[in-house]
This record gives structure tokens, C-alpha cells and sequence, in this order.
């Protein structure tokens, strides 16, 4: 009995040995590929899912709603390509420059595609981001070399750039291919109207009677109408445009444009008919208080608002609008009510920063300064937000937040030697040659064969004592490798001068050509280093320096050589000077020399004949752009 217990008890555990082991390989089999492919096809479900959603809500009017949902999906894979898609179709709704960034981003990521590099480009005209449009164009005829829509593109190109000619001859190309192409017609008659207006008018009048393009050539005569101040004629136009059942709300605002040039009354009847149009729609909402706001309209904008749901007036893009509405009417304390609360999802930079001019137009600089801080945290390492921040600084007149926010946007922006160049203005206008160095030695890091960055971080780091050796080294090289550039001369001749050797700068100074000593810029270096020799032609050039924009340290040096140097006294050759008492005494007694002669206690207010020294004019600002 026992040894049957045993056994059986043996088999009983190699059953469940054999289970288990069975067990194992089914979880093997079935957990490993969930545990592999699990993750990426959740994410790919939930990226389906949202993209439909956002299409439902696109298609019911409810952009934000969309914005959201594809903002969700990027988050889960951000070179989602039929998100980019939507989320590029939101923005030019929308009309906002983001567009351009989005269809970029689609075309990156499918390079043969012809369509979206075409959308790029259709894009980058809209906003007239001539750069960006050259480089779709470039992608368009690396995919479909000899493509109409390639000659449409250089086209277009070319008329933005005034190349009338080249543009001219790319449409015909387009039309050659493609002759019954309506839009190249349209394209092509739009063109016309800068060299041969009457042709292009008489061609755009017989397209507006086609329906496939009558809106569009419409536009154009109204647009041709109005920028010759034909006003009445665009007035008549717009009424034909926004009569059209296909009529845009860009084109009714158009025609509010018309209306409010000619001060016509019915103005405010339209802007009311617009409000009723825009009722429960955020995107076209905030597109009419944009108008209203950009065209001193901002006090019907608040009376509106004043009408508005509260939910509705809380969630961008109406809400930045709103801001801006209660900002221009200086209202703070609804601008601090508003942006005080709720979440404006991507535009939370831009609640934090409408709250910091909120707080310090309330008198609560701490809590400003603290909001502004958050706003740059927010917008940081993203530099259309980092423009958009910069935007609002410079619109405020707040310069140091601005110039802080320039400076990150140089840190993080494809393209920093724009940023920096246009600091660079700034600093030069403000006359802040210390930052000025700054933007320069960054500038110089960057692009260290820029020559002009060279020698202006050479000439301001010698007029600030800045690293004065290695100043001096970067002018003499510069000078041996720019030896017939004016301004690179005269900064190797201060650098010379400044080191005590004037007369070998002179001698640099005089190897350039005459005319090149007028430039007023040179001739202040010149005349500086004249006056040091005490040349009587220093005048001559320290007159032309007045015409120069020059930095505070070099109007000092200007300065300092026009006043006359303090000559010692010469005193009478002899065996001995006449030694002259320091005071007269008190009371003279009967002497034998000449009285004192006495002056009179005051001048006359006008004296002879004899000349003053002209004062140095100088320029009452500097130019945007730095040396």
C-alpha cells in the first residue's frame, strides 16, 4: 500500500510537471510577440482613432476640438504624416504662418511625394516665405522634372522676386504644357497686371465669367482696383464677390477692408452681419476680432465679447483675440480676469504672457516678472513660440524681455545669424556697444570666415579694452587679407594707434584710395589719428565724421581729438624769468607802472567778428543695422 501511495504520487507530480511545462511555452509563444508588438499597436490604434476624431470634428466646424485630438496623435508618434496633413489644413483655415512649418514637415517625411511638396509650396507663396517655396521647388523637380506645376512654381517664384521677364516665360512654359489649365490662365493674367495692366484686365474680365475660376480672377481686379485707389470700382467688385454663394469669410472682410477705406456707413451694418456669421464658430470668432483689433476696432470687439459665452470667450483661438481686444482698450482688469484661468492649451505661453502685462499694469511687478518667466519656459527650445513671445515684447515696448527671448531663439532657431543680426540692430540703436560685443563674439563663433563679423567684434573689442591683443592680431590679419577694404583698414589703423604706433596706422590709412578716406566712417579713424599728430587736415575729416553712425566709445575719441590740446606756457629765453607775484597786494601804492587795465564784469552778448568753432552735428539715432 505504501509503494501504490508513492506512485502514485510520483504521477501525479510529472503530470503537473508536464502541465507546467506546457503552460510555459503557450505563455512563451503568445506573451513574447504581445510583449514585442504590444506597445506599437496600441499606439498605432490610438493615433487611428484620434485622426478620425479630429476629421469628425473638422468637418462639424470644431477646430479646436481637432487641434486637440492631432496634438494627442503627434504625441504618440510626432512624424505622423495624415495628422501633419489635417493639423496643416487647420492652420491655412486659419490663416496662420504654421502651415508653412507643417506641409514642410509632410514633405520630409515622404520625399517622392509630388502632392505635398506642391502643398509646400502653395503654402510658403500664401504667407510669401520665398524661401521656403524654393526649396518645395527644388523637391518638385528632383520628382517630376519637366511637370507644369514645376514652370507654375519658378513662376510664381520669379514674379515675387521681380524677375517679370523669367516669369513671363516660366507661365508660357506651364501654359505650353498645359494649355487649357484654368488657374495657369488665371496665374498667368495675374502676372500681367504689373507691366501690362489694360491686357491683364481685359483677360481677368473674360476669366470671371468662367465658374471654375470667377472668384479668383475677381480678387485679383478687385486687388488691382483698390491698390490703384479705384475705389469705387473695388467697391462694386467686392459687393459681386461677396454675393457669390462660394464667397470665403476672407473675402466679406476683405470688402470690410473697402468699406472702412471709404469711410462708407455701411461699415457697421456688415461688421454686425459678420458677428451673426461667426456666431459659434472660435475660428472665424477670432478671425473677425483679429479685424476688429487691426483696425481700430477694438471697442465694438469688447462690446461683442461683452456678448459672447464666457466658456466660449475662455479657449483659444478666440481667447488671444479677446486679450488683445481688452489690451488695446487698456481694460486690465478684464485682461487680468481672463488670462488668470483656464487652459489655452498650445497658446499657454501666450495666456502667461498676456497675464505678466496684466500684473504690471496693476502695480505687481514680482508676479509680472514671474509670468513672463513662465512664458519663456513654455515657448522655450520652440522657436515659433519664442517668435511669437518676441513679437508681443517689441509690441509693449518691454526691450530687455525681448532681447532675452532673441537671444534664446539664436539658441535654438535653424537659422541664428538672422536672429543675431537683428540684435545686433537693436543694440547698435540703443547705442549698447557691451551687448553689441556680445552678439558679435557669437556671431564670430558661428561664422568665423564672416569678415564683417570679424571686424566689427575687432573694432568694438578695442574700443572696450576687450581682449585688446587678440583684437589687434584679428585686425592685422584681416587688413593683410582685405587690403582695399576701407572699413577692415581702419580698424587695423585704431588698433595700430591705440597701441602707440599712429604713424604706421596713418600709413595703412593712406594706402586706400582718396574717396575711400571720405566714407564717414573711415574718416573718423582717419581724423582721429591726425589730430594725434596735430595735422591741420584732422578738421577736415572730423567735420565728415559727423555724418557717421558711430559707436558712443568712437563719438568720444571724435570728441577728444577735435578739442584743442592744452599747450604749455613758453616762457622768455634769458638768464632769468621774470617772476611775477601769485596775488597783487590789497592796496597799491604810487608806483611807476602802468595802471591794470579793467575789464568790464560781463561780456557783451555779441562779440566781433571772430568765428566759434563749429559744434560736432551728430545723428540723433543710430541705423537699424549695425556696422
Amino acid at each position: 500500500m505504501p509503494g501504490e501511495l508513492k506512485s502514485l504520487t510520483e504521477e501525479r507530480a510529472r503530470k503537473l510537471r508536464k502541465l507546467a511545462i506546457i503552460l510555459s511555452l503557450v505563455v512563451g509563444i503568445i506573451g513574447l510577440p504581445a510583449g514585442w508588438f504590444g506597445p506599437p499597436l496600441y499606439s498605432n490604434l490610438q493615433q487611428g482613432r484620434l485622426v478620425r476624431q479630429a476629421r469628425r470634428f473638422i468637418a462639424g466646424g470644431d477646430y479646436q476640438a481637432a487641434v486637440g485630438r492631432l496634438h494627442r496623435a503627434l504625441g504618440y508618434n510626432a512624424d505622423n504624416l495624415d495628422a501633419l496633413r489635417l493639423l496643416a489644413a487647420v492652420a491655412e483655415k486659419g490663416e496662420m504662418r504654421q502651415a508653412v512649418g507643417l506641409r514642410k514637415r509632410v514633405s520630409q517625411g515622404m520625399p517622392g511625394s509630388f502632392d505635398d511638396a506642391c502643398a509646400w509650396a502653395d503654402d510658403a507663396f500664401r504667407f510669401n516665405d520665398l524661401d521656403e517655396a524654393a526649396q518645395a521647388l527644388a523637391i518638385m523637380r528632383r520628382v517630376r522634372p519637366g511637370d507644369a506645376r514645376c514652370h507654375e512654381a519658378a513662376a510664381k517664384l520669379a514674379a515675387a522676386s521681380r524677375q517679370q521677364k523669367k516669369a513671363d516665360a516660366e507661365f508660357a512654359e506651364a501654359l505650353r504644357l498645359d494649355p487649357a489649365n484654368e488657374t495657369f490662365q488665371l496665374e498667368s493674367a495675374i502676372n500681367a497686371l504689373a507691366s501690362d495692366t489694360q491686357d491683364a484686365r481685359a483677360r481677368l474680365e473674360k476669366l470671371s465669367a468662367n465658374p471654375k475660376v470667377r472668384l479668383p480672377a475677381l480678387r485679383a481686379l478687385a486687388g488691382e482696383a483698390l491698390a490703384r485707389h479705384r475705389f469705387a470700382s473695388a467697391l462694386s467688385l467686392f459687393q459681386k464677390i461677396t454675393a457669390e454663394p462660394d464667397a470665403t469669410f476672407e473675402d466679406r472682410l476683405a470688402f470690410m477692408n473697402v468699406l472702412q477705406v471709404i469711410r462708407q456707413p455701411f461699415l457697421f451694418t456688415q461688421i454686425t452681419a459678420m458677428e451673426a456669421a461667426a456666431k459659434g464658430d472660435s475660428w472665424k470668432t477670432a478671425r473677425l476680432l483679429s479685424w476688429m483689433n487691426g483696425h481700430a476696432e477694438a471697442m465694438i470687439a469688447c462690446e461683442w465679447l461683452g456678448a459672447l459665452p464666457p466658456d466660449f470667450i475662455a479657449k483659444p483661438p478666440v481667447a488671444c483675440e479677446a486679450a488683445r481686444s481688452y489690451l488695446l482698450v487698456l481694460d486690465w482688469k478684464k485682461l487680468r480676469v481672463l488670462a488668470s484661468s483656464g487652459n489655452w492649451d498650445s497658446y499657454e505661453f501666450v495666456r502667461k504672457a498676456f497675464l505678466a502685462r496684466a500684473l504690471r499694469e496693476a502695480g505687481d511687478p514680482h508676479g509680472s516678472e514671474n509670468c513672463w518667466s513662465d512664458a519663456v519656459i513654455l515657448a522655450a527650445r520652440q522657436p515659433e513660440r519664442l517668435s511669437t513671445l518676441e513679437r508681443m515684447a517689441a509690441a509693449w515696448d518691454w526691450q530687455t524681455e525681448g532681447n532675452d527671448v532673441l537671444w534664446l531663439l539664436a539658441e535654438v532657431s535653424d537659422q541664428p545669424l538672422e536672429t543675431l543680426h537683428f540684435l545686433a540692430g537693436r543694440y547698435a540703436a540703443a547705442g549698447n556697444t557691451h551687448q553689441l560685443l556680445r552678439v558679435w563674439t557669437k556671431v564670430r563663433e558661428i561664422a568665423p570666415s564672416d569678415a564683417e563679423a570679424q571686424n566689427n567684434w575687432a573694432r568694438l573689442a578695442l574700443l572696450l579694452s576687450a581682449e585688446k591683443d587678440e583684437a589687434a592680431r584679428t585686425a592685422a590679419d584681416l587688413a593683410e587679407k582685405n587690403p582695399a577694404v576701407p572699413d577692415i583698414i581702419a580698424t587695423h589703423a585704431l588698433a595700430l594707434h591705440l597701441r602707440k604706433h599712429t604713424d604706421e596706422g596713418l600709413l595703412a590709412l593712406r594706402s586706400l584710395k582718396p574717396e575711400d578716406l571720405t566714407q564717414p566712417s573711415v574718416a573718423a579713424i582717419y581724423g582721429i589719428l591726425l589730430a594725434a599728430k596735430n595735422s591741420p587736415d584732422a578738421a577736415k575729416y572730423l567735420d565728415l565724421a559727423a555724418q557717421a553712425p558711430l559707436y558712443p566709445e568712437e563719438k568720444d575719441l571724435v570728441a577728444q581729438a577735435r578739442a584743442p590740446a592744452e599747450k604749455p606756457v613758453e616762457h622768455p629765453r634769458g638768464p632769468a624769468a621774470i617772476q611775477l607775484p601769485s596775488q597783487l597786494p590789497a592796496k597799491q601804492s604810487a608806483s611807476r607802472e602802468p595802471p591794470l587795465i579793467e575789464l568790464p564784469s560781463q561780456l557783451p552778448a555779441k562779440t566781433g567778428t571772430s568765428q566759434q568753432p563749429s559744434l560736432i552735428k551728430l545723428p540723433s539715432q543710430l541705423p537699424a543695422k549695425s556696422k
